[in-house]
């Protein structure tokens, strides 16, 4: 007895489904490549990629308390309108970013972070032997990224002394 679902049964041509026009499919709605640590984005005609050198990696952010702590208890301080810096000369290279709740709610917390990073970014570009503390002041959240910058300049200028 032949059985009606033997293999010589089956056709080899797959049958096509319609597509609904309300949902969508999950292979074709993949912006970002899985497990691709570049980013880039799949449907821009340019292939937009966040370039490495422009981000600051893991092993140059500070993250330990401890490593902190130290740093406001045996760093040099410098002051500015804007931010406050504790620093120490050391071998490896290494910043943190400080935004405390004096300065509001966490949006312009985060906002000042970023205006921080950014003006670090631009002005930094020497890789000082400094491991750096910036702690964001109040004043930060009226200060143009212009200015910041400008200020940057002016702790840069410090370090290399008179």
């Amino acid at each position: 007895m032949k059985d009606p679902h033997h293999e010589k049964n089956i056709s080899t041509q797959s049958k096509k489904t319609e597509a609904h026009p309300w949902l969508s499919r999950t292979d074709e709605d993949r912006r970002w490549t899985s497990g691709d640590q570049s980013q880039t984005c799949k449907r821009s005609g340019s292939g937009f990629r966040i370039k490495p050198s422009f981000s600051l990696s893991r092993h140059r952010r500070i993250k330990k308390s401890e490593t902190i702590d130290a740093l406001f208890k045996q760093g040099e301080k410098y002051g500015s309108r804007s931010f406050n810096i504790a620093f120490q000369r050391q071998q490896l290279p290494a910043v943190a970013f400080i935004a405390g709740k004096k300065l509001g709610i966490a949006v312009k917390r985060i906002r000042c972070k970023r205006m921080l990073r950014e003006a670090y970014r631009l002005t930094m570009t020497q890789s000082h032997e400094l491991q750096l503390i910036i702690v964001a002041r109040p004043s930060l959240l009226q200060t143009k990224l212009p200015d910041l910058c400008k200020e940057f300049l002016r702790f840069k200028r410090y370090l290399q002394g008179p």
